[in-house]
């Protein structure tokens, strides 16, 4: 490249930090409002009457959309990582004392899309908890059945028409305002209200009493807050006073639209979905696929064919037989152990967290970063995509590669949290504290070393976690 050319480069790229910390907020809602726009015109578009280029064309103006929005959100989230780390240091070097609350304090009890979404939910089960009939199916009917009934106009025997309809009607509110987001952000991969297990089986723990109210823990946080600032700002004298303030505003205001902002990137796979299902609808018709979700394993140039072949009426090529291998494929690569870094050997891995498996007291015991102090030892749920969901009982540690604000129900159910990539910083992290759940980050290939149903123990103030 050349001195000067690199020298330019890198005065421009410190250009661009300023901008990149400042005005995050006004950033991330104008390509919210955006990318909503995008979405609402084509959730208003009547999908069965559109041909097949014009499906088409739709996923891909809907996705393209996405594309943009999560490349504007990268320029917002340094903000967010950099306000709550000049705040934590700050904090913990010249304000905190011996016997003060931990610098998280001052960071939670604002109402993000997944608390909200949590207290949507404990609304329902309010309800539910005044019809006693409908709670009571509600608790001893499997989920799964749950799911498949409410698919249906059709009350269940014994539950009257009316209060399932409402039970209904409440569900399809709740997904409306808090479904257009991902558990993962292939949209190959089923939606929340596509896939609601998770929403349900927090329902249950809340009818039973099982999970703590969320509005209560979101009091409780907005108090403890407010309290402990009051506390520290009451002490406080210039300049410390006046740098504390500036530095826990910026923190608190980029904080609260990470969560927002990374549950946004979903926002436009439901009706990317709806296009798709009809698009591979009407391929099941010309007899190319055996179902309709088989459309996303198809290759890009295969599609584009299909969907040419489809409109001069001509006759699909035939993908039947051509789908299983490929999905075989996908789920052998899923046992892969990939390395962490390139090349493997690099004095780049010490910044990185976690390491290589140890032996302790004759047990393997992974390393990770502690995010969530507490120490808990439960049996492992092993989670790689929504189809696992239902593996997940209540008291489960939840071990997964990484987790979206679309997963919080599941963190109801579970007495810890262990990711195979992450940080302080991260979603899972961030929700452990607010449940106050042991957390460990970047236990390198946990999902790998550690089987469903394994005991083991995680400890989230040592960042370790310990196959028994």
């Amino acid at each position: 490249m050349g001195w000067k050319n690199s020298w330019a480069l890198i005065k421009m790229s410190f250009s661009q930090i300023k901008p990149i910390l400042s005005g995050a907020p006004e950033r991330w809602q104008a390509a919210h409002d955006e990318f909503a726009e995008v979405v609402a015109e084509w959730e208003s578009e009547d999908i069965a009457s559109l041909s097949p280029s014009e499906l088409l064309d739709g996923a891909r103006a809907i996705f393209g959309a996405a594309v943009k929005y999560y490349t504007v959100i990268q320029t917002t989230l340094p903000a967010a990582s950099m306000g709550e780390i000049f705040f934590q240091r700050f904090y913990n070097s010249l304000v905190k004392r011996k016997n003060d609350p931990e610098f998280t304090t001052f960071l939670f009890g604002f109402e993000t899309m997944p608390v909200r979404s949590e207290q949507s939910l404990f609304d329902i089960a309010a309800w539910l908890k005044k019809n006693p009939l409908l709670a009571d199916y509600t608790l001893r009917t499997p989920t799964s059945d749950l799911v498949a009934a409410l698919k249906t106009d059709a009350a269940p025997e014994g539950i009257s028409a009316e209060s399932w309809l409402e039970l209904c009607s409440r569900l399809d509110t709740h997904f409306d305002q808090f479904g257009r987001t991902a558990y993962e952000y292939d949209f190959a991969n089923p939606t929340p209200a596509e896939e609601p297990s998770p929403q349900f089986e927090a329902i249950k723990l809340f009818v039973e009493d099982k999970a703590i109210n969320p509005y209560a823990r979101h009091q409780e946080a907005v108090e403890k807050r407010e309290q402990a600032t009051k506390s520290v700002l009451d002490r406080l004298g210039w300049p410390r006073k006046g740098w504390f303030e500036k530095l826990l505003k910026w923190a608190q205001e980029t904080g609260e639209i990470r969560e927002d902002s990374i549950a946004d990137m979903g926002m436009g796979h439901p009706i990317i979905r709806r296009i798709f299902a009809e698009l591979g609808g009407r391929f099941v018709t010309a007899n190319a696929l055996k179902t309709a979700d088989e459309i996303y394993w198809l290759e890009e140039d295969e599609l584009e064919d299909m969907v040419e072949t489809l409109e001069k009426g001509e006759i699909v090529p035939n993908f039947v037989n051509r789908i299983p291998e490929r999905k075989a494929k996908r789920e052998a690569t899923l046992h892969i152990v990939a390395p962490v870094m390139l090349p493997e050997k690099s004095g780049w891995q010490r910044f990185l967290g976690g390491g290589a498996p140890e032996e302790k007291d004759g047990k393997m015991a992974l390393k990770g970063l502690g995010t969530s102090s507490g120490k808990i030892t439960a049996p492992a749920c092993v989670l790689f995509s929504p189809e696992d969901f239902s593996k997940m009982k209540p008291g489960d540690v939840l071990v997964a590669t990484t987790t979206t604000p679309a997963w919080t129900p599941l963190f109801a159910m579970a007495s810890a949290v262990v990711t195979d990539i992450g940080g302080p910083l991260s979603h899972s992290s961030i929700v452990a504290r607010e449940y106050g759940i042991p957390a460990v980050m970047a236990a390198r290939n946990a999902t790998r070393h550690i089987q469903s149903g394994q005991m083991v123990t995680v400890d989230g103030k040592e960042g370790t976690v310990v196959l028994e």
